[in-house]
């Protein structure tokens, strides 16, 4: 009796998964029209057998922003961010890792629609999550220190964009990871800073 109790749980995601590994094989050979496409019928089954409040339906939403910003359809890439973060604020709340990396993806799409203070909004958001977090191998907060200087950058406030990148160089040097191309890319966006000031 107790087997079958745990079928019917894991029932769900035993007929959503082969479309999620479907999707990622889509994703994988950059076929974004059939990710999508695959995607949502994923999402449509979440819906019908998790409800409209699961993780798993906060994670694939982000998934399929995710997409939608691979090909350039920000509108839509930042209405499935917002989806996603509405479910993960419901159910783990706004101080969660995974709630954090939904409000940094969102900020670059506004950044793609050069709305920046929308960016910054969520950014900030991004960054007063990760710093709960410092003993965090993760670099996240060094991508969300690059991902705020960037916005800086884009709206030619070079000593912000150069305070916040010399930040998360910090962060990548702390954690001893000084040949990542993360780190490559920060000391790019610094040159950049310099070339335009000059």
């Amino acid at each position: 009796k107790g087997l079958d109790g745990r079928n019917e749980i894991y029932k769900p995601y035993s007929v959503i998964a082969p479309l999620q590994k479907q999707y990622k094989e889509y994703e994988k050979n950059i076929n974004y029209p059939k990710a999508i496409e695959t995607l949502n019928q994923a999402i449509d089954l979440q819906i019908k057998l998790l409800g409209k409040n699961s993780l798993a339906l906060a994670y694939n939403y982000n998934d399929l922003g995710l997409l939608y910003e691979q090909i350039g359809e920000y509108e839509k890439s930042k209405k499935y961010f917002k989806e996603s973060i509405i479910i993960y604020e419901k159910v783990l709340g706004a101080k969660y890792i995974d709630t954090a990396n939904v409000y940094s993806n969102l900020g670059l799409t506004y950044r793609s629609l050069n709305d920046f203070q929308e960016a910054i909004k969520y950014h900030k958001k991004a960054i007063a999550v990760y710093k709960k977090y410092p003993d965090s191998k993760d670099l996240s907060l060094a991508t969300a220190y690059n991902n705020m200087g960037a916005v800086y950058d884009s709206m030619s406030n070079y000593s912000q964009a150069l305070g916040y990148y010399l930040e998360a160089i910090k962060i990548h040097e702390k954690n001893l990871d000084t040949q990542s191309s993360g780190i490559a890319t920060l000391y790019n966006n610094i040159g950049v800073i310099y070339h335009n000031v000059q």
